[in-house]
């Protein structure tokens, strides 16, 4: 019954949210200039909202979630690599199925991404707290830093491979497109936040000590700055949520329910029973040293449900910003059955405390 309240506490917040953005949309005012019915948040609101998600409020989450890690001294090698190499199967997997399932390149793209963009870095943080205590949040916290930057250059590269026209729809060159998606991975806001978090630590580690504390520190010695950022980072996963419901429709899932089902039994299903059940085995092989802090880890990066980010990446890059919502709504809502039972089945197997 704990894991039963505690998988629905986690899940049915985002859910319940992306349920108030929709609704909040949909309500009719009557606008005084025109006389007309509109909905209360107009779509080019949404659309600015998504961008501001996207430039400003989600980097600006990533950045601080990083700047917290106290070190990057002991970092995991073997789960982080695990990690990588895990998101790159999955990413060739997300490649076939979108391949197979539809034509329409603005669909695969998305198909690819729903089947390794999890949402690592909301659900994933707090949930491996949860069930690996400070030393899972520790592991956690390294493998997003690294784990995040693959995720976003993956993500770029599903959304582009297949939508290779330019603004006046004209097909780009091997070439022309290869350029597009360096300069869409190096211009990334998500990446340079992520690449900055990494520098900050590692720059910390030169910073001489005063009685165990750092001489110099944005968090002690700028705490204005500081303040700023944590405000920012607090408002990012609840704004996130309700201008992803504004964007969501329900009927669009009727033409896509072959696709929709496919990448969400990927998502929620597939692989973390490959991805954690491969962790095992390498464990018990003595290939990994993996202990019960680590499993919380994978659990957070392979059972949780598509990141409301694929479906702002996907807005912003011109693909089926649609299936992307759609993605982001049922899986959340399935994972609180799916991720309930795998995290019922390694609790029983020993992987987790």
């Amino acid at each position: 019954m704990s894991d039963i309240i505690f998988t629905i506490n986690a899940i049915l917040p985002i859910v319940l949210i992306i349920l108030v953005g929709y609704f909040i949309t949909n309500i009719k005012v009557i606008n005084k200039v025109t006389g007309e019915k509109e909905n209360f948040l107009s779509e080019k609101f949404l659309l600015k909202g998504n961008k501001l998600v996207f430039s400003l409020f989600l980097p600006t989450y990533l950045f601080f979630t990083l700047y917290n890690i106290k070190s990057l001294d002991q970092i995991h090698w073997d789960v982080t690599i695990f990690v990588l190499l895990g998101l790159i199967f999955l990413f060739g997997f997300g490649l076939f199925l979108g391949i197979i399932l539809t034509k329409d390149g603005k669909k695969r793209g998305v198909i690819t991404q729903a089947c390794f963009r999890s949402n690592y870095a909301i659900i994933g943080i707090t949930l491996a707290r949860a069930l690996g205590g400070a030393e899972g949040e520790q592991v956690m916290a390294i493998v997003v830093a690294f784990g995040g930057i693959m995720i976003n250059v993956l993500g770029i590269l599903s959304l582009t491979l297949f939508v290779g026209n330019d603004e006046n729809g004209i097909k780009k060159t091997s070439k022309q497109l290869f350029f597009k998606i360096v300069k869409d991975i190096l211009t990334n806001a998500l990446i340079i936040a992520i690449l900055l978090g990494i520098l900050v630590l590692g720059i910390r580690s030169f910073i001489p000590l005063n009685e165990g504390e750092l001489v110099f520190s944005i968090k002690n010695d700028l705490p204005f700055i500081y303040e700023v950022m944590r405000m920012l980072s607090v408002v990012a996963t609840p704004f996130a949520l309700v201008i992803a419901g504004g964007l969501f429709r329900f009927s669009a899932a009727k033409g896509v329910v072959k696709e929709l089902v496919a990448g969400s039994i990927v998502r929620l299903v597939i692989a973390p029973v490959l991805l954690i059940f491969l962790a095992y085995m390498f464990n018990e092989w003595g290939i990994v040293n993996f202990n019960n802090a680590v499993y919380p880890c994978l659990i957070a990066m392979f059972a949780t449900p598509v990141s409301v980010t694929a479906a702002l990446v996907a807005s912003s890059m011109g693909s089926d910003t649609d299936l992307a919502n759609q993605y982001v709504f049922w899986t959340s809502v399935a994972s609180v059955v799916t991720l309930f039972l795998t995290i019922l089945i390694c609790k029983n197997i020993g992987l987790i405390g």
